[in-house]
């Protein structure tokens, strides 16, 4: 009687003991090609104090841009735009007239990074000489991306999804991707 216990058990663990293995295996394989590495999947986002606003940014191995909204009541002169988390820092010359967006883009050797994470000061004066300071996650990309809210917008229009920019992002979405990068669905 003991050996037929013996062998029903000996059979349960080979069985279940190769269904681990290869489990084990598989996560070994997906782990070594980098499919499970967490800086992937690092949440992309760009705060800066109240009067301007990230609108949007872009990082790559070369260089980093943002697409800043001055919310401030008067026009102001951006002169400095760092990161110093990176030690990449460089003066500027934007006008960013009140109410309205300009990109500024400052070169930086990012080659290696995944994952850039750094505070923002931007330096500017509106009569006084002021700096605003914010912070600025994001996956490092390619040279040929675009801004993420241009991909979005063409991709709405590419595959006739328009409608649903407005219920995914908030009401006028459609409205700005037509006014901004002229991809008007229609």
């Amino acid at each position: 009687m003991l050996p037929k216990k013996a062998q029903s058990a000996m059979e349960f663990l080979m069985t279940y003991g190769w269904a681990i293995l290869i489990v084990l295996v598989a996560v070994g394989a997906l782990a070594y090609m980098g499919v499970m590495k967490a800086d992937r999947f690092a949440p992309e986002a760009c705060t800066l104090a109240p009067g301007l606003y990230c609108a949007d940014f872009r990082v790559t191995s070369s260089d980093v841009t943002l697409l800043v909204e001055n919310t401030l009541n008067e026009d102001v002169i951006v002169t400095r735009l760092s990161f110093p988390d990176v030690s990449c820092e460089e003066d500027v010359l934007t006008v960013i007239p009140k109410e309205s967006r300009e990109t500024l883009q400052i070169a930086c050797n990012l080659a290696g990074l995944s994952v850039f994470r750094s505070k923002i000061h931007i330096s500017y004066q509106n009569g006084i000489f002021r700096t605003k300071v914010g912070s600025l996650t994001a996956l490092v990309s390619d040279a040929t991306s675009s801004f993420s809210q241009q991909t979005i917008c063409r991709e709405a229009q590419d595959n006739r999804l328009c409608d649903g920019l407005d219920i995914l992002y908030g009401e006028g979405y459609g409205e700005t991707c037509c006014a901004e990068f002229g991809l008007c669905c229609g």
